[in-house]
């Protein structure tokens, strides 16, 4: 533990318990903007990740209202494959967090970085999955613009099957029902360059959600090349290649991609929207065909859920004039797609990543306990 990761001050240190019942254990990841620890909840027993600004920062109406946009966005998800926001609230220096589920695993940068590229089978079961998550924030009017492997998290479910879940919601946009965002400002030019669209690197024009499907097409590049579709060592390089130039091929980075599957990463990486996939739905329709068994399922439930109206009431509905209970709608909640592959444990305890850049105000924490990958 250093002394810069205490930096909070001395209501965030390791075994405070906050909100009378979540106890510091230790630190998973700090930035400029805050910190990041493992902690218990000591009436469930139960491991979480808390999320605090640091208490200098805490009197800052702009960076609370960004925690508070990312919780509340996350809650609205129900989604298996968006991670879970537990809880809410502000300790005794006024500092904001957020309570999540913690999780284990590693993000996909992580998994690229000790693996290499990914089979096609399994890179579009992974994007599959963030399908879901993104089709249900698009289907509740929420854009999340900072799609990349390190907010994308390979975990697992109790059988030790892998399932990905999307992080990071803190620059999450809101959809009007008949408009598209408002216009970026200069301050809101925010996101990662290698995979923001050409749009959202403009001040003055509006994005929408043909901007997260370039973020999935320049994912998706990544998984099966192992390169990024637009990179620089200068960030004003990395713009100016997204704006002016087109990527590589994938097929001559990885020549035993199918022409097919290289199509359609091209076309979420076409400069105007309109030439992009019109939806989410669209994007895993196309997919399913590159993907393991199972996989058609998957895109239908997508579709399903990108043209759902149902709304989220907190399991209410009024029928008749009356409130009544209505049973919780779980999206996504039971994947028929089974890896064959076994797992196996090839490292052992991993700590989080930086939290903070220069191109968003808190990234996502990582907090990265057992990394297992599938076997070659």
């Amino acid at each position: 533990m250093t002394e810069d990761a205490l930096a909070t001050g001395p209501t965030t240190h390791e075994g405070t318990v906050v909100a009378g019942k979540f106890r510091l254990d230790h630190v998973l990841g700090e930035g400029g903007m805050g910190v990041v620890y493992a902690a218990t909840n000591l009436d469930l027993l139960k491991r979480v990740a808390i999320k605090i600004i640091r208490d200098e920062l805490g009197t800052s109406e702009g960076l609370v209202a960004r925690l508070l946009h990312e919780a509340r966005s996350a809650a609205r998800l129900e989604s298996e494959h968006v991670a879970r926001v537990l809880d809410v609230g502000r300790m005794d220096s006024g500092a904001p967090y957020i309570v999540m589920e913690c999780l284990d695993g590693c993000d996909l940068a992580t998994h690229l970085h000790a693996s290499g590229a990914l089979s096609v089978e399994t890179a579009v079961l992974y994007l599959l999955q963030a399908c879901e998550a993104v089709a249900e924030a698009h289907a509740a009017g929420i854009l999340h613009c900072d799609i990349k492997p390190e907010n994308l998290f390979l975990s697992f479910r109790p059988d030790g099957e892998s399932i990905l879940k999307v992080l990071d919601f803190g620059i999450a946009r809101n959809l009007t029902a008949h408009s598209k965002t408002a216009p970026n400002l200069p301050e809101d030019v925010v996101g990662s360059p290698s995979y923001m669209a050409p749009e959202a690197m403009r001040p003055d024009v509006c994005v929408g959600p043909a901007a997260d499907i370039w973020s999935l097409g320049a994912v998706l590049y990544e998984l099966v090349t192992a390169q990024k579709p637009f990179d620089a060592d200068r960030v004003a390089d990395i713009f100016d290649r997204v704006m002016n130039t087109q990527p590589a091929p994938p097929r001559v980075l990885a020549p035993s991609i199918p022409e097919g599957l290289e199509a359609i990463i091209l076309r979420c990486l076409t400069k105007k929207e309109e030439g992009r996939f019109a939806s989410v739905a669209d994007l895993a329709a196309a997919l399913a065909a590159f993907g393991p068994a199972g996989s058609a399922v998957v895109a239908a439930r997508v579709a399903r859920i990108g043209t759902s109206t149902v709304p989220r009431t907190f399991g209410l509905r009024t029928v008749s004039g009356q409130t009544r209970r209505q049973a919780p709608r779980h999206l996504g909640t039971v994947s028929s797609v089974r890896r064959r592959s076994k797992l196996r444990l090839f490292a052992g305890v991993l700590v989080g990543a930086a939290l903070a850049s220069s191109f968003a105000w808190w990234g996502a924490a990582r907090w990265v306990l057992a990394v297992r990958t599938p076997a070659p």
